[in-house]
């Protein structure tokens, strides 16, 4: 089987977003995180490893989210039914998302506090 050209690969990948965007609430509330962390990007004028590593971290949640909602797809079609199983497995890649969350909000403490601060005792 010949693989597809790049274009509809890219094509692809953005009808899974575009999926993920119109029917996954957790991915839309993290999308709203990933424009606020741009918005606050912009106005306490980070450093650039700073926004970078705000960015990085949010597009890790963003990946993370779309693999365990890949997964909980798939589990719940090849096994419809409630199954003891494949609850541990939706569980733990919830676990997942749930782990990066965390990550990116101990990174935006980090980051975020200083400036905050910084700009509040002037």
């Amino acid at each position: 089987m010949r693989k597809p050209p790049l274009y509809k690969s890219i094509g692809y990948a953005l009808r899974g977003i575009l999926f993920l965007l119109k029917n996954e609430r957790n991915f839309q509330i993290e999308c709203l995180g990933f424009f606020i962390n741009l918005l606050l990007i912009s106005l306490l004028s980070l450093e650039r490893w700073e926004a970078i590593l705000i960015l990085l971290i949010s597009c890790v949640v963003l990946a993370v989210e779309a693999i365990n909602t890949c997964i909980e797809k798939l589990c719940d079609f090849v096994h419809p039914e409630y199954n003891f199983h494949i609850g541990i497995i939706k569980n733990i890649s919830a676990a997942a998302v749930v782990i990066s969350v965390l990550a990116a909000i101990l990174t935006a403490i980090y980051v975020y506090i200083p400036h905050i601060i910084s700009r509040v005792s002037l």
